[in-house]
């Protein structure tokens, strides 16, 4: 019996020396196990020997465990101010980032042209040519002109008329456009589209009458629809429906028509809508 208990005795001091980590209650609990057990042999001797033995076991376990416990205190208050560290690195580097992020958006912002400078070369030379006709075939201008020739002249509020009216079926036409190639996005509703198609025909709808009319009315006609028109372009591109530069070109383009259809119909207005033969220069 004595030399079982010895070797229990051996056995629980080996564990104990290599599980160092071990709290110091458990140790409690294993020496009274081992008091205990020593006590059921039933040998007063043998009891004060494991006694003994396991005081001594906890004499020799409590310094190591008490070394392993401060190492491993430190060792887990290092990872923590580690990982503090760390995670300011990091929140640090995603604010500066984010920060460059927003600064670079707001610096192409500032750099990207606005207004009419956003608009295509090309849309703009087109867009002014086209703007010519409305000034140049306004019966007083026209007068004034002497490359152009006198059968022009003399029908030159017809022809503006006319051309009046096919600008205004193009301005609407690009709303068809715009809605067969679903600019603004596939998400928009079936009635945002349908008024877009409806819209495209109108403007060609209004000003086709005035190509029947006299001069005076036919360019009052003319005039009020291309109004319209850009006050309703308006309205689309605020829904962003329309490019952000387009309103920019059209805004000048618009005047040039407009004054142009005005002075043929002041014109009308104080001379009649007779041809005026051109005056011979001096």
């Amino acid at each position: 019996m004595f030399l079982q208990l010895q070797g229990l005795l051996s056995s629980h001091l080996k564990a104990l020396t290599l599980m160092r980590t071990w709290q110091p209650a458990t140790l409690s609990s294993l020496s009274r196990m081992i008091c205990s057990t020593a006590a059921e042999a039933g040998t007063t001797g043998q009891g004060s020997v494991s006694t003994a033995a396991s005081d001594a076991v906890l004499s020799s376990s409590r310094p190591q465990h008490t070394r392993a416990f401060t190492t491993s205190a430190s060792f887990k208050e290092e990872m923590r101010n580690t990982g503090s560290a760390a995670a300011e690195s990091s929140t640090s580097e995603a604010t500066a980032s984010s920060t460059a992020s927003a600064a670079g958006v707001a610096a192409s912002q500032r750099l990207a042209p606005r207004g009419l400078a956003a608009a295509p070369p090309i849309t703009k030379v087109l867009g002014f040519a086209g703007a010519i006709p409305f000034l140049a075939l306004s019966p007083p201008i026209a007068q004034a002109l002497p490359m152009l020739p006198a059968e022009l002249v003399a029908n030159a509020a017809l022809l503006q008329i006319g051309y009046g009216a096919t600008i205004a079926s193009f301005l609407g036409g690009i709303h068809w456009a715009m809605a067969m190639a679903e600019y603004g996005g596939r998400g928009l509703s079936a009635v945002v589209q349908a008024e877009r198609y409806l819209w495209s025909v109108t403007p060609c709808l209004m000003a086709w009458p005035a190509v029947m009319l006299a001069p005076g009315p036919g360019s009052l006609i003319v005039g009020t629809t291309l109004g319209v028109v850009y006050a309703v372009d308006r309205h689309f591109a605020a829904k962003a429906l329309l490019p952000a530069w387009y309103m920019s070109l059209r805004l000048p383009l618009t005047l040039a028509a407009v004054t142009g259809m005005g002075c043929t119909l002041a014109a009308s207005l104080l001379y009649g809508d007779r041809p005026r033969p051109r005056q011979p220069h001096a």
